[in-house]
């Protein structure tokens, strides 16, 4: 936050280093066409701009006591001024807030996209805030320095991959080199309400389950030269219903929500098997599987379909009895059944310490030294 003395206002101000490529656009161009185009439910911008510094981290990559495969790239000193101020998505109240704040994000999304030419790419839960009024709380779509401008001349919007890795699609996750497409932003805007729904809304799922389905969301494989792909743990959740019926939440209609989109998104992913050998029947039915899978993958490029259903869901979603939140730290549940662990494991420890011989136990075979005996004597 930064304190203007002359008018007595706070701001909400940003610097950072932003890459200094052909491809970028300014973060504080952005805001200037998203305000020339007046996209609903994003920040307004008092000023911004870069601060005259850059790197010289680059001028000596290619130093031959450089690692040469480390890419330095020459940055730029940016700053960014905004009057609009927020609070985090994850200090949502109710469900029906939650849901309806993302929506307004990913309606500025698309606006954006049709009317300014612009692909956020970073769709994340850092990166959608709310108003600060909380009988009109409203979703605020920021963050804006990794978006490109979508534009016909422009011969490849093949990138280096860019977003928060726990809500960038699977697509992109296994193929880092694939193109950005807005679609694979509405499926971040997906993970974005799973991640927070497990996090801080009623479910039933106990804390070792609940710690394994969170973790979906940060597996990765590494590759040789740094790279690293997706262990195509959200493609077979999105196959595999596990964000939906598996975790039983507590609110109603927002499990019918994540279930309607999970299978959206799962289009993307599903192969129809062909075997050489088939029935007429079986032809038929691959040949209405693949009509419907078309129809579905139709549907995830519509320009309002995912902002539209989201309204929709939240409209449909009740307001709970009083005191009237659904926010619940299930994390916490999740501390205390860590801590309760760890004081199990160190009581078992105790015990082991002060017995001559390890117990075992269900088929685990016991060592046939005792503890004090060292090896070798």
């Amino acid at each position: 936050m930064a304190y203007c003395e002359l008018n007595k206002k706070t701001f909400f101000y940003k610097d950072y280093w932003r890459e200094d490529a052909p491809h970028t656009i300014l973060e504080s161009e952005v805001y200037h066409l998203l305000a020339e185009h007046d996209i609903p439910h994003v920040a307004q911008m008092e000023l911004g701009g870069d601060n005259g510094f850059e790197t010289i981290g680059h001028g000596y990559a290619s130093k031959a006591w450089a690692r040469a495969h480390h890419q330095i790239r020459r940055l730029t000193g940016h700053l960014i001024v905004l009057i609009t101020k927020g609070r985090p998505l994850e200090s949502f109240e109710t469900a029906k807030q939650l849901v309806s704040c993302v929506a307004d994000a990913m309606e500025a999304h698309q606006k954006a996209y049709e009317l300014a030419g612009l692909l956020h790419r970073d769709i994340s839960v850092g990166n959608i805030m709310m108003t600060l009024d909380r009988n009109n709380r409203q979703g605020i779509l920021i963050d804006w320095d990794h978006c490109v401008l979508v534009s016909p001349v422009r011969e490849s919007s093949r990138i280096s991959r860019t977003g928060t890795w726990q809500f960038v699609s699977a697509r992109l996750l296994d193929n880092p080199d694939a193109e950005h497409s807005i679609v694979d932003d509405r499926e971040s805007a997906l993970y974005v309400l799973v991640w927070v729904a497990l996090r801080n809304l009623r479910h039933s799922l106990p804390p070792e389950l609940l710690k394994d389905t969170l973790s979906i969301f940060d597996k990765y494989i590494a590759l040789p030269l740094q790279r690293y792909v997706g262990a195509k743990h959200k493609r077979n959740a999105l196959i595999a219903d596990t964000f939906s019926s598996d975790i039983c939440l507590k609110v109603p209609r927002l499990e019918s929500c994540f279930a309607e989109l999970c299978e959206a998104f799962a289009a993307r992913y599903k192969k129809v098997l062909s075997k050489r050998s088939k029935t007429a029947a079986q032809s038929d039915a691959d040949r209405a599987v693949r009509a419907l899978q078309k129809e579905i993958l139709a549907q995830l490029e519509n320009s309002s379909w995912f902002y539209k259903t989201l309204r929709d869901f939240a409209g449909e979603i009740k307001e709970p009895p009083k005191p009237g939140v659904d926010w619940f730290d299930n994390m916490e549940i999740v501390r205390k059944a860590e801590r309760a662990g760890q004081q199990r494991r160190g009581l078992m420890d105790a015990q082991e310490s002060h017995s001559k011989r390890f117990r075992g136990r269900d088929g685990i075979a016991t060592p046939p030294v005792s503890l004090d005996t060292k090896v070798g004597k």
